[in-house]
């Protein structure tokens, strides 16, 4: 939520809105603040001074008198517990204020009339109920009461005699004793801090009283037993969790304490009263004053320290996830696969909203989990053939542990076939006009690609063009040949990769020069990379100054002149080359066409064919084979 520079004062209730804002009863400040998810903080109603005024007008321009509660309504807009001006009050969604419950006087009466014709007597709570029903901790007269959608009021617990009786049967015979807040449950009943009893107290949908924690007694003492046996010291608030448990501020024990649905009860922040000691373990944090109180999503809650004019946020720790992988586990070169992966916390439940990757070579491709949990995403298959590691990572956030998982994943050559068009019969010695077209094994026509014809002994390269044809003129045998084999044939893309590493970096000052008789001059400061690579290796000399090298996925230009041994290369605009950096002189460093440096390429460079390229490479150069497809 941030931590918003502005001051609070002796803040009493908190309550999280739907677009994630928090709103925050600044007591003491006779404010209502907004706190939005970036950590700013605003005023949404009341002016600072106390007093009654301002319905039906702008809420910032209203007055409030010690405000000690507040409940956000489902669609927009909040309900007030304007304490000592005895009164509910609503701020629409516009802004707009008005009086919902309660009159000019303080005192109980009303019940079964219009509510803004009642008497309340130092409400300190309120809570939203479903439609547009609402629930008053009306705290003096010792009652719980409900005003429905058409604005009767009614009583649903408490007599109005302060006192302890009636678990087990009608609410509204029960006594009470200044309770202090009220809270909806997911099932329709509420739980009621019935603060002078020391007791939290539940009333069913069908509006029977039980005690659900607390024994009566003042003190602290039953963590890890039934709630209903331990000690309470002045439970001032109650906020219903998903889990169907509750949370309570134990304000004069100084803690939060949790009750799951089972019962059992547990301290989950605060280690007791004492001035605030700053952010960290919430159980071994003093609490001074810890008043209301709201769960928040996964498990987080917040509530006001009010003594330390804080409202403090409390997250639960990471829990453990674990990724599950139920998509394909092979593709074929150049095409795109669509992965999916599965994120679950240890309980097996999924984790929603998390953003998971796939990375399979240089690529990286980025998802987010939807409600079940499950992320999509499509993945373009450009890694060279043969079987890698698809690696799919969680990075972890505040609510969930990192997972990673990894999967062998195959990437296939495509499959192709060539089409091959000749004349049945030619002259001899004549032309002869040859077409190939090569397609995929879906039928495609594949561009770009070298077919090379033969007749006799006669070989021809042509390369397709966008259409997947090839075409090529041949000679016709010699006359005397009656018959001639003509073949077109597609040797498949080249999958060898010659790489090397950088030995030294230097830098060059302007008018210094490397190679050969200084054969490169540096025009300005310029760095440049050595490289163990040579013409004995295979390399031809006029690379220099035409042919680059990859490194760090960046094409880098070779200068000064190819010797024997050694090749040196520009990483000037190439920050952070360091000595073991590799370095691809055949081969690829990433997806893209700009990051693949192949036969063809060099040959082009240099005045040479493909195969004059590879069949250089000398004996000096280490090979490792993989195995064919």
């Amino acid at each position: 939520m941030g931590r918003p520079a502005a001051s609070l004062n002796w803040p009493q209730a908190v309550s999280p809105a739907a677009d994630g804002t928090v709103l925050v009863a600044d007591t003491a400040n006779h404010r209502i603040r907004a706190v939005a998810p970036d950590g700013s903080m605003r005023t949404v109603a009341g002016t600072g001074t106390p007093g009654f005024s301002g319905d039906d007008g702008p809420a910032t321009d209203a007055e409030l008198k010690w405000p000690y509660g507040v409940a956000a309504l489902p669609g927009g807009g909040f309900l007030i517990a304007d304490s000592e001006n005895h009164r509910i009050r609503r701020v629409d969604a516009d802004g707009t204020i008005t009086t919902v419950a309660g009159s000019s006087s303080r005192g109980f009466g009303g019940d079964g009339g219009p509510a803004t014709e009642a008497q309340l007597n130092y409400p300190n709570a309120v809570a939203a109920g479903p439609g547009d029903t609402f629930l008053i901790a009306d705290t003096v007269n010792s009652r719980v009461r409900r005003v429905a959608a058409d604005g009767t009021i009614s009583t649903v617990a408490g007599t109005g005699a302060a006192g302890f009786s009636g678990d087990g049967g009608p609410a509204a015979g029960a006594q009470i004793a200044r309770p202090t807040d009220v809270a909806t449950r997911a099932d329709g009943g509420l739980l009621i801090a019935d603060q002078g009893n020391q007791r939290i107290r539940a009333v069913t949908p069908g509006g029977t009283i039980s005690t659900v924690a607390g024994n009566g007694s003042y003190g602290f003492s039953g963590d890890g037993g039934p709630a209903k046996a331990a000690q309470l010291f002045n439970p001032h608030h109650v906020a219903a969790t998903a889990d169907g448990g509750f949370l309570i501020s134990d304000r004069d024990n100084g803690r939060i304490r949790r009750v799951s649905a089972s019962g059992s009860i547990t301290t989950v922040a605060g280690s007791g009263n004492g001035a605030y000691a700053g952010e960290g373990n919430a159980l071994a944090t003093p609490l001074n004053g810890p008043e209301g109180i709201a769960a928040l999503p996964g498990g987080a809650f917040a509530f006001a320290d009010s003594n330390s004019h804080r409202v403090l946020i409390v997250t639960p720790p990471p829990s453990p996830t674990s990724l599950g992988y139920n998509s394909a586990r092979s593709g074929t070169l150049g095409s795109t696969v669509r992965l999916n992966t599965r994120l679950r916390n240890a309980s097996g439940a999924p984790v929603p909203n998390a953003e998971v990757t796939f990375t399979l070579g240089e690529t990286t491709v980025t998802a987010t989990t939807g409600a079940d949990g499950v992320a999509v995403a499509d993945m373009p298959l450009h890694v060279a053939a043969g079987t890698h590691d698809l690696d799919i990572r969680f990075a972890g956030d505040r609510r969930s542990e990192p997972s990673t998982s990894t999967i062998a994943f195959t990437v296939q050559k495509v499959k192709t076939s060539v089409a091959l068009t000749a004349p049945p019969t030619v002259r001899a010695g004549s032309g002869l006009p040859v077409t190939a077209v090569l397609r995929d094994a879906a039928g495609t026509r594949v561009a770009g690609r070298t077919v090379t014809f033969t007749v006799g002994t006669e070989r021809i390269d042509a390369v397709t063009d966008g259409e997947g044809r090839a075409q090529a003129t041949l000679t016709a045998p010699p006359a005397g040949t009656a018959t001639a084999s003509v073949s077109a044939a597609f040797a498949g893309d080249d999958d060898l990769s010659a790489s090397s590493r950088v030995v030294a970096v230097k830098g060059l000052r302007a008018g210094e020069g490397v190679g050969y008789g200084w054969r490169f001059q540096a025009d300005a400061p310029r760095t440049i990379a050595v490289v163990p690579a040579g013409y004995a290796d295979g390399l031809d000399t006029r690379l220099s100054g035409r042919g680059f090298v990859l490194i760090r996925g960046r094409r880098v230009p070779i200068i000064g002149a190819v010797s024997m041994d050694m090749l040196t290369v520009d990483v000037t605009d190439l920050a952070g080359v360091e000595p073991g950096d590799e370095v691809t002189i055949l081969g690829s460093q990433g997806d893209q066409r700009w990051q693949t440096i192949d036969a063809r390429e060099m040959a082009a460079s240099v005045g040479m064919i493909p195969w004059e390229v590879l069949c250089r490479l000398g004996t000096r150069i280490e090979r490792t084979y993989s195995a064919a497809d």
